[in-house]
């Protein structure tokens, strides 16, 4: 075990790096089998957000979640300054746009966002759509985490959410 944990996560995520307790420094990229039932499954303001494969799985290049986003729902323009994401579209309709050009997503689709480019998509269906979500590099996996702890605390303001967006 590594003394301060939660301190040296701050650090290691303050410079684009991931800590992983559960490891050894720097983590290894090894096969990984990952249970559906085992996954850890967050409360997000659009809906479920199951995470698949965090940065302590992949050495940190990367995470893989899937987003249960309710009807009307999404995330509002935004962009990140480090990471790169893409979204593939599973089930459900998704209205798309980098602040310049909007588009229409169905499932089987896929959208790459590079990093510095504002986004926002929001789920167009009747019912709840799904998308995975891979995130390059992976620590930003914590801003999921990050914004289940504000919703569940009530504390998901635009301001907080335009902070854990711009870190």
């Amino acid at each position: 075990a590594f003394p301060y944990p939660n301190e040296l996560s701050a650090i290691a995520a303050a410079h684009g790096f991931v800590f992983c307790p559960e490891t050894a420094p720097p983590p290894e990229k090894t096969p990984r089998f990952v249970a559906h039932s085992r996954t850890e499954i967050l409360q997000t303001p659009h809906g479920p957000c199951r995470i698949l494969l965090s940065a302590c799985d992949t050495a940190g290049q990367w995470a893989l979640a899937q987003l249960e986003i309710a009807a009307l729902a999404g995330a509002p323009l935004h962009r990140h300054s480090r990471e790169d994401e893409i979204w593939v579209v599973q089930s459900g309709s998704f209205e798309y746009s980098n602040g310049r050009q909007r588009l229409r997503a169905e499932a089987g689709d896929t959208i790459f966002g590079p990093q510095h480019t504002p986004h926002m998509f929001r789920c167009i269906s009747a019912q709840s759509g799904t998308l995975l979500d891979i995130v390059l590099p992976g620590a930003f996996a914590g801003y999921f985490r990050d914004s289940a702890e504000m919703w569940k605390n009530s504390r998901m303001t635009e301001n907080n959410l335009n902070r854990l967006n711009s870190d």
